[in-house]
């Protein structure tokens, strides 16, 4: 009965049958690297089956055994065999490898390695390249106005692209207040009591969205002699504001005498034919609400009394602000 070592001191084999020492074996101490041994009782010992044939060697060669394989053949298939089987022929190999461009369109091995990088490219890919309408390599500079519509854009700085993929106008005039700010002086002399923009104090309006706005202009008339009115003027929709008009002079104490005006009408105000002082900063203030119903532009405005008159400047640093 033979006995398997399965763990170090634990023997598998039949209960009934002795079993070699559980530590030790012709005098070695049996360790973990042991497991798996077969071990057999002959002659009246315990003999491990690892080395049987030998205390030296494993397993011998039986009788007429060889060491090295043999095919049935006698050895390894001839090559007319590799071509019976559908396989190159050494002649057909030979000839594969001395052929000058054995494959159309690629280079061989020795140009390969003769040419550059870029020579490579060159010699491999330009003439791909110039085939085509429009080569990948060449530059490509776009161009373009932002506020002219594009493409499916619609150009202009005053719709923005919502989440559902619209372009429109922000609710509510922007949802936030918007600043404005004039930068320049702007003489006035558009003609005789003709309205025109204060350039800076304008702003973009879209139908069906309400607003807010307040206007602080701040001007100078060269001469008494010179008058003014000053408005706002809008697209369609329902305007109402208040104004606020310096025809007092500047002064420390306060007075009672001012002159203040709530009005629903576009560029409309009594033409003034004096201005109070002159040479110095005077203001007017407009401050309302506005319900547009058609796209356009909002605008503060003033007007000069005189034609081809000069004398009559809007402050740059004048300010508003709309939502």
């Amino acid at each position: 009965m033979a006995y398997v070592l399965y763990a170090g001191n634990h023997w598998y084999g039949d209960a009934a049958d002795a079993k070699p020492n559980a530590t030790t074996y012709a005098g070695h101490t049996l360790t973990e690297k042991d497991t798996g041994k077969i071990f057999s009782a002959y002659g009246g010992a315990w003999v491990d089956m690892s080395y049987h044939g030998g205390a030296t060697g494993y397993h011998a060669a039986e009788s007429g055994e060889s060491t090295t394989h043999t095919h049935a053949g006698g050895s390894h298939p001839d090559l007319a065999a590799h071509d019976t089987l559908g396989l190159a022929t050494q002649a057909e190999l030979d000839t594969h490898a001395a052929a000058a461009d054995p494959h159309t369109g690629y280079l061989t091995e020795a140009s390969h390695g003769g040419v550059s990088p870029a020579g490579h490219h060159a010699a491999f890919v330009q003439a791909d390249h110039d085939s085509l309408p429009n080569p990948h390599h060449s530059n490509v500079i776009l161009t373009h106005d932002i506020l002219t519509p594009h493409n499916g854009f619609p150009g202009g700085t005053t719709n923005f692209l919502r989440a559902d993929g619209t372009f429109a106008a922000p609710p509510g005039g922007g949802g936030g207040m918007t600043t404005l700010k004039k930068t320049a002086d702007q003489t006035i002399n558009a003609g005789a009591g003709v309205f025109t923009d204060v350039v800076g104090l304008t702003f973009p309006v879209v139908a069906g969205v309400d607003y807010a706005f307040h206007f602080y202009i701040t001007f100078q008339s060269a001469s008494t002699a010179t008058g003014w009115k000053a408005g706002v003027n809008c697209p369609a929709g329902t305007l109402d504001f208040w104004a606020q008009s310096d025809v007092i002079s500047n002064g420390a104490a306060g007075v009672a005498t001012h002159t203040e005006r709530h009005n629903t009408v576009r560029d409309d105000m009594t033409l003034l034919t004096v201005t109070i002082t002159q040479a110095v900063d005077l203001a007017v203030r407009i401050e309302g609400r506005y319900k547009c119903t058609a796209n356009g532009t909002f605008a503060a405005r003033f007007a000069n009394e005189l034609a081809a008159n000069t004398q009559l400047v809007v402050q740059r640093g004048s300010w508003g602000w709309y939502f």
